[in-house]
């Protein structure tokens, strides 16, 4: 956990969640990243670079994912800060691109 003089870095925390979420989806199935896929988005909206989905990927952390063809872009946005990250290969990306397409 990020800290320094007892104050907790938040972002850094969420980010730490949904890296560990993503890594969690990737050990599994197919079928569980296209449940995990299902059971978290929030909603969508097209825009020019591709698909961009609103997912719950950690516990009460709420990202947006930009889906286009050759990469996938991720900001999660804690209190005002954010993170830009890009969404590694593997299942969840897998599953993220069958649910834009």
């Amino acid at each position: 956990m990020a800290e320094r003089d007892g104050v907790v870095d938040v972002l850094a925390v969420a980010v730490a969640r949904v890296r560990g979420a993503i890594d969690a989806v990737d050990a599994g199935s197919a079928r569980d990243a296209d449940r995990f896929v299902r059971d978290r988005y929030r909603s969508s909206r097209t825009s020019p670079g591709g698909t961009v989905i609103r997912m719950e990927v950690a516990s009460g952390i709420i990202t947006s994912v930009l889906v286009n063809e050759s990469q996938m872009d991720m900001v999660i946005e804690v209190r005002g800060r954010r993170a830009d990250l890009p969404v590694p290969d593997g299942m969840f990306a897998q599953a993220l691109a069958r649910f834009a397409g």
